[in-house]
């Protein structure tokens, strides 16, 4: 068994509609998370002071970040 195929394998086990597994050590994913503040792998920040520009902005974005 290589890492990948277990990783294959256990993806497949534990798959949930719309939540996207890692498989990183506890101790790499909690620093990630630390020092981002994002809790996942890809995360999108939007900055800016008009709410209502960022809405707009958001709105007109691909839609890859809803899945």
């Amino acid at each position: 068994m290589t890492l990948p195929k277990l990783k294959s394998e256990m993806d497949h086990a534990v798959s949930l509609p719309g939540v996207a597994n890692i498989w990183t050590q506890p101790i790499i994913n909690r620093i990630d998370m630390l020092t981002t503040g994002i809790r996942s792998e890809i995360g999108v920040k939007v900055f800016g002071s008009d709410l209502t520009v960022l809405e707009r902005r958001r709105a007109k974005s691909p839609k890859w970040y809803e899945r």
